[in-house]
């Protein structure tokens, strides 16, 4: 995500930097916006905290 967003590189740049394939590297951003969206939309306060 920090590559991609904030350093403005590709997921191919990413995946030739990591060594590994742009799939690889696709399936990593998709899941961490997955959860990132998950995350943004949480009602904390609806969650009980001990």
């Amino acid at each position: 995500m920090r590559r991609v967003y904030g350093e403005c590189q590709s997921l191919v740049s990413v995946s030739e930097e990591l060594n590994c394939s742009r799939q690889a590297i696709q399936r990593r951003h998709e899941r961490a916006l997955r959860k990132l969206r998950r995350y943004l939309t949480t009602d904390f306060k609806k969650l009980r905290v001990h």
